[in-house]
């Protein structure tokens, strides 16, 4: 099973080794589950702890060495002004146009604006959400 993971269960898993993020992200592959993210979500990450966490970042960096992560490009413009009208946030438009342009099937993210959608095929779920799913199909 393939799984994109947003910026926010990076950080999260990054500020908390006890959340459903952390436990995604560490124990993803000892339950069956292949993780994907895109370039635009990896430059966001450090972006992100660089300028909100820079205590954190060289655990940023221990987490991106340790993780078997699929890293897919970021959609090119045209595909990106297809999905423009989905998000309200423009920086969440690079996001999903990878997501479902990638082979996952969900999307793990605590973005409001993500949470909201409804996409045929394609599942948004929270971390903990995703969770319980996984447990219930086990």
């Amino acid at each position: 099973m393939w799984v994109f993971v947003d910026t926010s269960v990076f950080v999260a898993a990054l500020l908390s080794d006890r959340g459903a993020s952390s436990y995604i992200l560490e124990h993803a592959s000892f339950v069956g589950v292949k993780l994907v993210t895109s370039e635009y979500v990896i430059e966001e990450w450090h972006a992100t702890v660089l300028s909100k966490f820079p205590s954190k970042y060289s655990r940023l960096l221990d987490l991106l060495i340790a993780l078997d992560i699929e890293v897919v490009r970021t959609p090119a413009r045209p595909t990106l002004l297809k999905y423009q009208r989905l998000m309200s946030d423009a920086k969440d438009v690079p996001i999903l146009a990878a997501f479902i342009k990638s082979p996952a099937r969900y999307l793990i993210s605590l973005d409001k604006d993500f949470l909201r959608l409804t996409l045929p095929i394609k599942t948004i779920l929270t971390p903990g959400d995703f969770l319980m799913q996984l447990r219930a199909v086990s």
